[in-house]
C-alpha cells in the first residue's frame, strides 16, 4: 500500500470539533491561500477537487466566505471566486506553465508579462464576476512601502536606499517580527461587501475596498517581488508603493480569522505556517497551534513531494535552474501528478474519513 500523499492538520478547537462532530463544510468561513509563486502548481489539482465539492456544499449559499490570499495565494483565490473557477484556473496554468523566460528578461519586461498574464485569466469580465459571487468575498493583502521601503527601484539611487531598507529589514526582523512594521504596512484590499476578521497585531494594518476598477493593480501588487517586478500603485488605496504581500503575510499566521464554532480552511503547499517572507530561513519562527487553533491544514505529504519529478514542488527558482523546454516538462509532470491529490482527498471527503486521518497541529 503507497503511502498517503495528503495530510489533514487541525489546531485545538477544529481538531476537537472535527473528531467528535465530524468534518462540518458548513463551518468552514474563511480560507487561506499562502504566498509561494510557482508552488502553486503542487496543488493545482486539489484545487479543482476542492471546488468541485463546493458546488455540492455550498449549493444556496449566502453566508460569506472570505478568501484571504497574499501574492499568488490572491490569483488562486480571485479564481475560486469566478463563474467558471476550473476554467480560470486552466488558464492561469496555461498561460503561467508556457512562459518563456530568460536571463536578459529584466523587471520592466517581467512586469508586462505579469500584466498581460492576469489580464488574459480574467478577461473582460473577471472584476464583475469576484465581486459579484453570491457567497465568496475576496480579500488581497499587499505591503506598502515606508521610509526606505518606499523608494522607488526605477533609478539607481532608488534602488540602493530600496536595497538599504530591505537589508534592515532583514536584520532588523531577525531580532523581532514586529520591527517589519517600521518599513512595512499590511494593506488589506477587501470585497466591500464584507470585511475579513482577524487578530492582525502587532503590523500597522490598513484596509481599502477591492473594485473592479482597481483589481488588476491589487494582484499585480501583491506579487510584487522586489527587483523582480515593479512595485505598483494601488487606486482607491492609501497612497504609495505596495509590493509582495508575502512580505507581510507569507503564510498568515493570524488569529481569529474565524469565531468560535467556526473553522479557517487552508490548503497548503506545507505543513508549516511562515509568517512572514523575512521568516523563512528562521526555524523558530512558525505559527504554533494556539494562532491556528480553528484552522484546518490540507496539504502534501513528504512521501509524495519525495515522488515528485523534481522531488519538490515548483518554485521560481525553476526558471533559473533549468532551461525552459526542461522546466516545463518537469512542472507539466508535477501538474499531472497532482491528480493524486485530489483523487484521496475525494476518497477521504466522500467516506467521512477525515476525522480519522487528523492530525493535531504541535
Amino acid at each position: 500500500m503507497s503511502a498517503p500523499a495528503l495530510r489533514f492538520l487541525a489546531g485545538p478547537s477544529a481538531y476537537a470539533a472535527i473528531r467528535q462532530h465530524g468534518f462540518d463544510p458548513q463551518a468552514i468561513t474563511a480560507m487561506v491561500g499562502a504566498s509561494g509563486g510557482p508552488k502553486f502548481l503542487g496543488l493545482y489539482h486539489l484545487d479543482r477537487a476542492i471546488l468541485r465539492h463546493f458546488q455540492r456544499w455550498y449549493a444556496g449559499r449566502t453566508r460569506p466566505l472570505h478568501l484571504l490570499g497574499s501574492s499568488i495565494g490572491a490569483w488562486r483565490f480571485a479564481n475560486y471566486a469566478r463563474r467558471d473557477p476550473v476554467a480560470a484556473f486552466d488558464r492561469l496554468w496555461a498561460l503561467y506553465g508556457d512562459y518563456e523566460w530568460t536571463r536578459a528578461h529584466d523587471s520592466a519586461r517581467v512586469t508586462a508579462d505579469t500584466e498581460a498574464l492576469i489580464e488574459r485569466v480574467l478577461g473582460p469580465t473577471g472584476g464583475t464576476e469576484i465581486l459579484a459571487h453570491p457567497y465568496m468575498r475576496l480579500h488581497v493583502v499587499a505591503a506598502r512601502g515606508r521610509g526606505l521601503a518606499s523608494l522607488s527601484d526605477k533609478r539607481t539611487l532608488g534602488r540602493l536606499g530600496f536595497g538599504a531598507g530591505l537589508a534592515a529589514t532583514a536584520g532588523l526582523n531577525l531580532v523581532d517580527r514586529r520591527t517589519l512594521g517600521l518599513f512595512f504596512e499590511r494593506t488589506i484590499l477587501s470585497d466591500p461587501r464584507g470585511r475579513v476578521p482577524g487578530d492582525w497585531r502587532p503590523l500597522p494594518t490598513r484596509r481599502a475596498s477591492l473594485r473592479a476598477d482597481n483589481l488588476l493593480d491589487a494582484l499585480m501588487a501583491t506579487v510584487a517581488i522586489p527587483f523582480l517586478i515593479d512595485a505598483r500603485e494601488i487606486p482607491y488605496a492609501p497612497r504609495g508603493r505596495y509590493r509582495d504581500g508575502g512580505i507581510v503575510d507569507y503564510h498568515f499566521a493570524v488569529p481569529d480569522l474565524a469565531a468560535a464554532g467556526e473553522m479557517v480552511f487552508y490548503p497548503h503547499f506545507s505543513a508549516e505556517v511562515t509568517p512572514g517572507w523575512f521568516d523563512k530561513a528562521l526555524k523558530g519562527r512558525r505559527a504554533d497551534a494556539r494562532v491556528l487553533d480553528r484552522t484546518l491544514i490540507v496539504c502534501p505529504s513528504d512521501a509524495f513531494l519525495a515522488s515528485l519529478p523534481m522531488g519538490k514542488i515548483p518554485d521560481r527558482h525553476d526558471f533559473e535552474r533549468h532551461d525552459n523546454a526542461t522546466r516545463k516538462d518537469l512542472w507539466r509532470r508535477t501538474v499531472a501528478a497532482t491528480e493524486r491529490l485530489a483523487e484521496e482527498f475525494d476518497r477521504t471527503i466522500e467516506a467521512d474519513g477525515l476525522a480519522a486521518r487528523l492530525e493535531p497541529i504541535s
